[in-house]
C-alpha cells in the first residue's frame, strides 16, 4: 500500500505492508489523519481539542492582547475565560481587574515587545520564561523577566500563575505585571 491523498495520487514512494497505520499530519489550521488506506479524514473537534497547540494560543493571545497597543476588551474575551485567575507576584486578580489592568498597561505603556527564552506546554498547561521589554511614554525602557504557568480549558486561558523580576526601570514600575 502507498500512502496516497484523497485524489489517489501517490504521496510517497516506499510500500508499506498492508497492516494498521495510522499518521497524523499537521496543517494549519486544522489537523488531517491517514487512515490505513491513506485516505485522509478530518479529525473530530474533540480529537483537535487534545492535540491543540496551547504554546500557539498563548503567543498568539500576547500579540492581540498585549503586543498590539490598543486596548480591545473583545480581544481579551475571545483569549481569556470569564473565569480567568492570575496570580502575580501574591497578588490575585479576577477577570475584571484583569481587564482593568490591560487597560492600565496600556496607558502605562507605548510599545511592549516579548522574549520567549523558553516555551513548554505539558497537556493543558504552558509555562513561560519570558522578558518583557516596555516603553513608557516619555521613552523610558522597562524590562522584566518573567516565569509564567498557564491553564487552557476550551480554547481560552482560565489560570496564571506568575513570578515577575524587574530587570531596568524604576520602583513605579515594579507592579507593571500586576497593578489596576
Amino acid at each position: 500500500m502507498y500512502l496516497r491523498s484523497n485524489s489517489g495520487r501517490n504521496t510517497g514512494t516506499q510500500q508499506i505492508p498492508d497492516r494498521q497505520l495510522h499518521v497524523i499530519v499537521y496543517t494549519l489550521p486544522g489537523f488531517v489523519h491517514l487512515n490505513s488506506r491513506g485516505f485522509a479524514r478530518t479529525l473530530s473537534d474533540k480529537t483537535k481539542e487534545r492535540m491543540n497547540n496551547y504554546k500557539a494560543l498563548v503567543k498568539e493571545a500576547f500579540s492581540k492582547v498585549l503586543i498590539d497597543p490598543a486596548f480591545n476588551e473583545e480581544m481579551i474575551a475571545r483569549y481569556f475565560d470569564p473565569s480567568y485567575r492570575q496570580l502575580v507576584d501574591g497578588k490575585e486578580l479576577n477577570y475584571e481587574q484583569f481587564v482593568a489592568h490591560m487597560a492600565m498597561v496600556k496607558q502605562r505603556t507605548t510599545r511592549l515587545e516579548f522574549l520567549y527564552n523558553t516555551v513548554i506546554e505539558e497537556g493543558n498547561v504552558v509555562f513561560t520564561n519570558h522578558i518583557v521589554t516596555a516603553t513608557k511614554p516619555n521613552g523610558e525602557i522597562v524590562r522584566t523577566h518573567l516565569i509564567a504557568e498557564f491553564h487552557i480549558a476550551n480554547g481560552k486561558i482560565t489560570y496564571c500563575s506568575e513570578l515577575s523580576r524587574l530587570l531596568s526601570g524604576g520602583d513605579e514600575d515594579r507592579d507593571l505585571g500586576s497593578a489596576h
